[in-house]
């Protein structure tokens, strides 16, 4: 496993260098499936801080293959701090079935911080999807 976590790192950082993820705020174009399973990967990863790097490029690129990854890793954490990162890189990516968990975070999670959180991320989420419905 920490051969996994140091390739899943080095990876990480080859990425940064090579200027794949440009100063842009869009989903890089022809990104490879090889680098959204590293990613996939690294979001999965027990190193705290390459899962933490890992989830926040797939919010940071709106990278709508890693949902599925992020469902799984949230599922299963512990550390409300991380359900809050995963929380809001759900909602960066936007996909109606990652916004569906931000919403059962917001009713049934554990911590107050964090239903208070996903509650303010969804009624935002709800707000914006009321804008783009009115007709003019």
């Amino acid at each position: 496993m920490k051969r996994l976590n140091l390739s899943a790192v080095v990876l990480v950082l080859l990425l940064g260098a090579t200027g794949l993820f440009a100063q842009s705020d869009s989903k890089p174009q022809n990104i490879k499936p090889v680098y959204i399973e590293n990613l996939a990967m690294g979001i999965q990863s027990e190193n705290h801080g390459l899962s933490k790097s890992s989830i926040y490029l797939a919010g940071k690129y709106k990278i709508t293959e890693l949902v599925d990854a992020l469902i799984d890793r949230v599922s299963n954490e512990y550390d409300e701090s991380m359900r809050l990162l995963i929380a809001v890189t759900l909602n960066e990516i936007g996909s109606p079935k990652g916004m569906a968990v931000v919403q059962k975070l917001a009713n049934e999670d554990s911590d107050q911080r964090v239903k208070k959180m996903c509650t303010l991320i969804i009624n935002e989420y709800n707000n914006s999807l009321k804008l783009v419905d009115v007709d003019y």
